[in-house]
């Protein structure tokens, strides 16, 4: 049995996304971007994000990533804001933000 360390939840603990599913996505597995109300993210791209659900539609405007229609997704567990998946014509993937999630081992801390 392989000993994934997973990222969960800084706010519940909820398990959000295994460490072996980061991914690098235009040139970077991370990325800081601004939104249009001027709040700044630190994301980090994985290709699966399992304890997330998407809560909006999917819109193409003001998206970070060329190609890619956004949606944003909150935990499973306690509906906190954690990013955005990205869906385009090659794929989806997701961008969680790099202070809402935080690496657990196999055994805990």
């Amino acid at each position: 049995t392989r000993n994934v360390r997973w990222y969960h939840c800084a706010k519940c603990d909820g398990a959000v996304t295994p460490e072996d599913a980061t991914i690098v996505v235009a040139g970077s597995h991370e990325h800081i971007f601004t939104n249009p109300h001027g709040a700044t993210f630190h994301v980090g791209c994985f290709s699966v994000a399992p304890g997330t659900a998407a809560v909006t539609e999917e819109t193409r405007e003001h998206t970070w990533f060329a190609g890619y229609a956004w949606s944003i997704v909150v935990c499973r567990r306690c509906s906190t804001h954690l990013g955005w998946r990205f869906r385009g014509d090659t794929g989806a993937f997701y961008g969680l933000i790099l202070t809402r999630i935080r690496l657990f081992g196999p055994n805990g801390v």
